[in-house]
């Protein structure tokens, strides 16, 4: 791939600029954390879903001798009570049965083939189990029930296999460790292997994908050979017609698209692009968000997957959603936008036909900080990777006046940006100058005109080097002559200028 194709991750603080083909960023952590919490706590839910008993025996008086001299039937009985026991919704004896020592009693139940539902019910528990906390996840594992697990995903019986899903789903998604323990085991081949969703009910179909969906989560990200079989599986459930398989479908290639480009064009390459643009207008927060986040992640990728999501359709459905009830969808939206204008001229021109500066250019304004900043990146990644008519025409729209307002931000990173963006329009102004025999610069009295010099000559003061380095690069190179006081004004001894600015 040519340096001209391929994007970057710009998140470190410090780099040498806005430069073309550096302007995708990922998500920062605390960004998402509130989304993350939802998340969260839609996955616990999940891993104990199946509904409390209406009847209760009071505390744990379970003959357990009867698991292992009863006949099958009493063995039976015995582990159904245990089952909803391991049902309730508040505080289920997990620690008393793991303690009491039960868990490989369950597990040789798993090798009863002659009987199938000694073998459901054993899953059953055991998926109780291990929606508890991860020492009780472990002591899962530990008692050896991955191997008969995963053959039994093989059972002529969907009740054995539906459950035999969810429990591998509980241990698959309670940490990294076991998630790859669960790799190492051949989980994915064998889900594949025996899904077949036209004609499984659609309880197995919503547990299945969930359950890939847990391999596919987390980071670091499981191997490419792993998650490329499970793509196609996804491409085709997002078209589903059930809206929870759909939702952890999209969050699947959420979790494989934040990663590389690799990943991100495996994705694309599998065609999903024109459904997750649909999907980005569902009804359902649960189906919108993890598509509309699909759609943000693709778009840091190479010119190529960007332009896959264009073609799609998203800018018109982007430009729709930036005026969402809720903030954090808003917000989505404006990352997306800038990872869009980080790429070729010929994509920014489609934002440009797309009538949406005048709005970003505003929202860089008047939303919330988060948002704003958001706005502000896709404005400065054109200023770096934009035409000269491109940055003229938003210059003209109002991106000085946006750049100036937020110059005053303790995130000390978008003030950085701002001022490589303003130099960027200063440079194009250079160029158009000499080009068209111009006494003065064009954009240098527009920089004036919104009180940007006035904060530029405050900058020079500021304490974050790079700040104020940036700021005096300006002023001596594009304002010598109305600074030239400003400029000779004694610095503190702490400031060196003698490095310069890299």
């Amino acid at each position: 791939m040519s340096a001209a194709q391929k994007k970057h991750d710009h998140s470190s603080m410090f780099r040498k600029g806005i430069q073309r083909g550096q302007g995708t960023r990922h998500r920062e952590e605390t960004s998402i954390r509130i989304r993350k919490e939802k998340r969260e706590a839609r996955f616990r839910e999940k891993r104990r879903a199946r509904g409390s008993p209406t009847s209760m025996p009071d505390g744990f008086n379970v003959n357990i001798q009867l698991l292992t001299v009863g006949t099958d039937q009493q063995k039976l009985d015995a582990l159904v009570t245990i089952r909803k026991m391991l049902s309730l919704s508040d505080e289920p004896p997990i620690k008393q049965v793991v303690e009491a020592g039960l868990l490989p009693i369950f597990v040789s139940f798993l090798h009863r083939n002659d009987n199938y539902h000694m073998q459901f019910e054993a899953a059953w528990v055991l998926t109780n189990v291990a929606s508890g906390p991860t020492v009780y996840t472990k002591a899962v594992i530990d008692a050896h029930a991955i191997p008969p697990l995963v053959t039994l995903l093989n059972s002529p019986h969907e009740d054995v296999r539906e459950q035999v899903i969810w429990v591998l789903g509980n241990i698959t998604g309670d940490c990294i460790a076991f998630r790859d323990h669960m790799i190492q085991h051949g989980i994915v081949p064998a889900i594949i292997k025996n899904f077949n969703p036209q004609q499984q009910r659609v309880s197995t179909v919503q547990n299945t994908t969930w359950t890939l969906s847990n391999v596919c989560r987390g980071k670091p990200a499981p191997p490419m050979e792993i998650v490329a079989p499970i793509i196609p599986v996804l491409a085709w459930l997002i078209q589903y017609h059930d809206d929870d398989t759909v939702a952890d479908a999209c969050w699947a290639l959420c979790y494989i698209t934040d990663g590389d480009n690799e990943r991100i064009e495996a994705v694309v390459a599998a065609g999903v692009c024109m459904r997750l643009v649909e999907l980005m207008n569902h009804p359902s927060p649960n189906v919108q968000t993890p598509a509309v986040r699909t759609i943000g992640n693709i778009v840091t990728g190479s010119d190529h997957p960007t332009q896959a999501v264009i073609d799609s359709g998203a800018i018109p459905m982007l430009t729709n959603l930036m005026d969402h009830d809720k903030s954090s969808t808003r917000k989505e939206v404006m990352w997306a936008l800038s990872n869009i204008a980080a790429g070729s001229q010929t994509q920014i021109q489609r934002l440009i036909d797309g009538k949406l500066l005048p709005k970003i250019i505003s929202m860089a304004v008047d939303q919330e900080f988060a948002i704003r900043k958001e706005a502000i990146w896709t404005l400065a990644n054109i200023t770096s990777g934009g035409t000269e008519s491109q940055i003229e025409y938003i210059v003209h729209n109002g991106c000085l006046e946006a750049f100036n307002n937020i110059m005053s931000s303790h995130d000390i990173k978008i003030v950085v940006v701002c001022l490589e963006s303003v130099e960027n329009i200063l440079k194009t102004g250079e160029r158009d100058k000499r080009n068209r025999g111009l006494a003065e610069n064009p954009y240098a009295e527009s920089v004036e005109m919104v009180g940007l010099l006035d904060c530029l000559e405050l900058l020079q003061d500021h304490e974050e080097q790079q700040v104020y380095t940036l700021a005096v690069k300006i002023l001596e190179q594009y304002f010598a002559e109305g600074t030239e006081e400003a400029l000779t004004t004694p610095q503190p001894s702490i400031f060196d200028f003698s490095t310069g600015f890299q």
